[in-house]
């Protein structure tokens, strides 16, 4: 009779969970800097997080960033997604508004070089993000 190989429990991987955290803890942030309130509208209700540069693969680099982020209502978030350009002066302007053209073009180029993150640089980003949030709750 064959002898089986005892079964080893594979250690999670952390760094799925991590990055659900980390987007929590961003998302609030956002909110909390900009008020709780809609950047565009002024509404207080429905309120979401959004990327300024939108955190595909190409920008997992600046994807918990709060200079890349910004509180929009869930109308206005969803007005964002689906327009031209063209029908984005208001967002535009607003954007333009709270970061540089210079901070612009910098966190282009750190998009652009797709930095994956290990486990720790991730708790360290949300080891910092927690710590914005809490002053921000506290003062």
């Amino acid at each position: 009779m064959k002898q089986r190989k005892p079964i080893r429990k594979r250690s999670k991987n952390r760094i799925p969970a991590l990055k659900r955290k980390l987007h929590t803890a961003w998302a609030i942030a956002i909110k909390l800097r900009d008020g709780n309130r809609c950047m565009l509208c002024g509404k207080t209700e429905h309120l979401n997080a959004h990327h300024c540069i939108v955190p595909s693969a190409r920008g997992a680099a600046i994807r918990f960033e709060m200079m890349n982020g910004i509180t929009l209502c869930a109308f206005c978030h969803m007005r964002v997604h689906s327009s031209t350009k063209a029908q984005l002066d208001d967002y535009i302007v607003i954007l333009n508004s709270r970061i540089s053209r210079e901070d612009q073009e910098a966190l282009e180029i750190r998009a652009s070089k797709g930095h994956k993150f290990d486990a720790s640089e991730l708790e360290e980003m949300l080891d910092a993000l927690q710590k914005v949030v809490n002053d921000a709750r506290e003062g």
